[in-house]
């Protein structure tokens, strides 16, 4: 099997820093690429607590993401890579991990906020709580009630994005401060709709906020601020989203990361790019 290049290597060797801290009070003794924690009889190498530790054929976890980024289906991940489809699975949901995880990100400037609403889906569940219902079937409830989760979303106009899931129903001021609390500062614009909670948000944080009466008609303030890039955002990610046929409601975080990813680098930079980009967040210690 091929080995790790040269700089994914370079960028993995930070783990052998990570153990170290994690165990403080241990006698290492090094062995080649490896260290040895001699009272728990332990050994790390440069890819110790990151994603690909566990993982035996490196090679084909590295194709299944590039095959991930081009839009194939765990079957044809699976086919093509010669893998069981719950390998396939298991490796979508630690490249998954591995975009959620990226360091945190921050915007600037003008940002644009809004909400979205997806269904709760307990795909997979087999102790429902409710009555079972085919999938696309209406909600129970009609409109936001405690059956859609919501789906926060930020972005500024350097298309940095940052998308997470809020909470069930309405969101209040302390989840948009939970969620975006650390990536909106004082500097920036906040632009939403009529949205009380983002304006409780924004007085609690002192950032300058605009809102947009859409009822009234008023899209748009002296032609630059206006909240279309978040909602075209929002068109694209569903439209997008729908290609899974459904996604569970415990997975959806890591899917709107997926989306975050490929909207930001494969549209602005190439598909190679962003693979290789994803390769080294893999080799990164603290990703698994």
């Amino acid at each position: 099997m091929k080995r790790l290049g040269k700089e994914e290597t370079a960028m993995a060797t930070g783990a052998l820093t990570a153990v170290a801290a994690l165990y403080q009070d241990t006698e290492f003794t090094e062995t080649g690429s490896a260290i040895i924690a001699k009272n728990i009889k332990k050994t790390f190498t440069d890819l110790s607590l990151s994603c690909l530790h566990y993982i035996h054929y490196k090679e084909k976890f590295f194709s299944a993401a590039s095959l991930m980024l081009n839009g194939a289906t765990l079957k044809q991940i699976s086919d093509s890579l010669n893998i069981n489809i719950a390998t396939a699975f298991a490796w979508r949901h630690k490249i998954l991990d591995i975009l959620k995880n990226r360091q945190d990100k921050k915007l600037s400037g003008i940002v644009e906020a809004d909400d979205t609403f997806f269904a709760i889906s307990d795909k997979g569940n087999k102790n429902l709580k409710r009555k079972a219902k085919k999938r696309g079937a209406k909600s129970y409830k009609r409109g936001i009630s405690s059956e859609k989760v919501c789906v926060v979303v930020a972005r500024d106009r350097n298309s940095n994005t940052i998308s997470d899931i809020a909470t069930i129903g309405r969101p209040s001021a302390d989840n948009i401060d939970t969620l975006l609390g650390k990536s909106i500062t004082a500097s920036c614009v906040l632009l939403t709709d009529r949205h009380p909670s983002f304006s409780r948000f924004a007085k609690n944080k002192k950032i300058k906020y605009i809102a947009l009466d859409l009822g009234k008609g008023r899209r748009t303030i002296k032609g630059i601020y206006h909240i279309q890039n978040v909602n075209s955002y929002h068109s694209r990610l569903k439209t997008w989203i729908k290609r899974f046929k459904g996604v569970a409601t415990k997975y959806l975080s890591n899917y709107l990361h997926w989306f975050e990813f490929i909207d930001m680098n494969v549209k602005d930079k190439t598909a190679q790019a962003a693979q290789k980009t994803l390769i080294l967040n893999a080799c990164l210690p603290g990703m698994v």
